[in-house]
């Protein structure tokens, strides 16, 4: 990540356009359930079911994994292009693994493999049905949650700092992280450096059934950044 790089100027109605998939990227943003001026609710399911908007409201369309709504009417993003269903995803699950040997597993997916701007991550340690989130997404399916990191992330620009990892009970595991890169968007935003705790839990055969993250910005500041263009060197 170059830090010479300068926002662009932003158009109005892209600044105030809302919601995207940014750390651990899922099919769905979720923000408080309001009513648009027209008084239609806009409600969508955490697998990418369709939803009937208020069609006034749409501001824009971006990646295939995510629809956009006008933060006006406070929406639920939707998916442009759905990801899929809930579908296995890799070999055998490692059923059994130690809790200490998982987090060695991690430790190589998040530092070496950089799993959450590549989504190359080792499948067989986590449920097929392993639900993702974060500030603002919030995903089941773990080949739905990989599709997605794939359509957001330019991997080749955008790098993840793993700088600690323990395990926190017999079912936890906790790291601390940064991440920084640029998104897949035809207004090219840069992600500065964000800091990052993401949790594993564990379910009863020892593989992750939940990552949850949390970060040291707001969920209203990753949108904006988000939509925030980015012009000069990269």
């Amino acid at each position: 990540m170059a830090g010479d790089a300068k926002p662009a100027a932003v158009r109005p109605s892209v600044a105030r356009a809302g919601q995207h998939a940014l750390l651990g990227a899922s099919a769905a943003v979720h923000l408080p359930k309001r009513r648009s001026r027209s008084g239609v609710r806009v409600r969508c399911d955490a697998q990418g079911s369709a939803c009937a908007p208020d069609r006034r409201r749409l501001l824009l369309c971006g990646l295939p994994s995510l629809c956009l709504w006008g933060a006006a009417s406070a929406a639920t993003a939707v998916e442009l292009a759905p990801l899929g269903k809930v579908e296995r995803l890799g070999g055998e699950k490692r059923n059994g693994i130690s809790i200490e040997e998982l987090k060695d597993v991690l430790a190589a997916d998040l530092g070496e493999r950089q799993y959450f701007v590549t989504g190359n991550l080792t499948p067989e340690v986590f449920a097929d049905d392993c639900r993702f989130t974060d500030p603002t997404n919030d995903t089941v399916g773990l080949n739905r949650y990989v599709k997605a990191l794939d359509l957001l992330f330019d991997d080749k620009r955008s790098s993840v700092t793993l700088k600690s990892i323990k395990v926190s009970s017999p079912t936890t595991i906790e790291a601390q992280f940064t991440l920084a890169g640029y998104l897949k968007f035809p207004w090219n935003p840069r992600i500065p450096p964000v800091d990052g705790t993401v949790t594993y839990t564990t379910n009863e055969n020892g593989i992750i059934k939940l990552q949850d993250q949390v970060w040291s910005i707001s969920s209203l500041d990753a949108i904006a950044q988000s939509f925030t263009p980015t012009a000069g060197t990269q």
